[in-house]
């Protein structure tokens, strides 16, 4: 892949650090406003800095653009990107809504071209550990995922800066921005709840500094946990009626995961990268390359399951982002 990236943010610099060790794709261009933070990137990379997005999508020098910029424009720079020919690979969360994300679909399969999430979860050795040891569970009866991770940004969004991770005019909030770890490795295990809700804990400005996600299935319930205003559990626990997983990290890296059961223990033996994007960029370059549509389909699938969810428990909680309808008002 030769790689547009766009958005300047520590993900971007954590993706292009994880690309550094692939030996089949490399960031060929930098887009960002400010032209000084596009050359600063892009310069020891030896790579094209633009700070027009229609000039960098015409380079010859790009077939695939990483979109990493605020959640609320990721449709509108996918569907430029896709319209230009170009694969794209979104940040989490996908868009802002489940909507959005059916058009950008629609999008990608009119103009011929792949979109991917960049999701670490499910492209984790761990994550394919889990699944292969699920069976030895049993009849599965809780479930448990939690990502606490005192954000960088809270200082400033404390100072009422409302920072874009806090903010909901920019779809931001706990729940698109750590919870959709947990509810990704939930829905691709269990894709089909009878039932979600969410409970936020809203700050100043209404946004969702913290949360819990309830799904109810037929026979057990699973709890997607999540906070960016202290530290606290990260962990992914699944019980069954005969033993239990446990890994000691959140759903994004899922490290240190064990099995427990009366008949055995079985630690996994992965010893995972520590820059967790290293698996996703792997495993996009081999659907890519090999043109392996049905595999794509099924992520996309499992995307949109997900954004979905996200979409309606956020807005039965009440939590609408910029542009969307304030459903409870049309109904009265």
């Amino acid at each position: 892949m030769k790689i547009l990236t766009i958005g300047t943010s520590i993900i971007t610099s954590r993706f292009i650090d994880a690309l550094s060790k692939s030996n089949e794709s490399k960031v060929t261009a930098i887009y960002s406003r400010d032209m000084s933070k596009a050359i600063s990137l892009a310069y020891p990379l030896g790579a094209l800095a633009f700070d027009n997005l229609d000039k960098a999508l015409q380079s010859n020098e790009v077939d695939t653009v990483y979109v990493a910029s605020v959640n609320h424009l990721h449709a509108k720079h996918a569907i430029l990107a896709l319209n230009a020919k170009k694969h794209v690979i979104l940040e989490k969360p996908v868009t802002s809504n489940d909507a959005e994300f059916g058009s950008i679909l629609e999008c990608a399969k009119q103009n011929g071209v792949f979109v991917f999430e960049a999701i670490t979860t499910l492209h984790l050795p761990n994550y394919h550990w889990i699944k292969e040891q699920l069976h030895k569970l049993g009849s599965i009866k809780h479930v448990y995922a939690s990502y606490h991770q005192h954000s960088s940004k809270y200082l400033a969004y404390l100072n009422h800066e409302n920072p874009n991770v806090f903010n909901l005019k920019t779809s931001g909030g706990c729940l698109v921005d750590l919870n959709v770890y947990n509810l990704h490795f939930i829905l691709s295990l269990w894709p089909k709840p009878l039932k979600g809700t969410y409970t936020p804990i809203l700050g100043h400005n209404g946004v969702d500094v913290s949360g819990t996600v309830v799904f109810t299935y037929e026979d057990f319930t699973a709890i997607a946990n999540a906070s960016k205003v202290h530290e606290g559990g990260q962990r992914v626990i699944i019980e069954g009626e005969k033993g239990v997983i446990e890994c000691q990290y959140a759903a994004n890296k899922l490290t240190q995961c064990i099995l427990k059961s009366p008949e055995e223990e079985v630690i996994s033996p992965h010893d995972q990268e520590s820059n967790a994007l290293v698996y996703e960029i792997q495993k996009f370059e081999e659907l890519i390359k090999r043109n392996q549509v049905d595999k794509i389909h099924d992520l996309n699938v499992q995307s949109l399951n997900t954004i979905h969810w996200m979409t309606k428990v956020r807005k039965e909680a009440k939590l609408w982002f910029e542009g969307e309808a304030d459903e409870t008002l049309l109904e009265n």
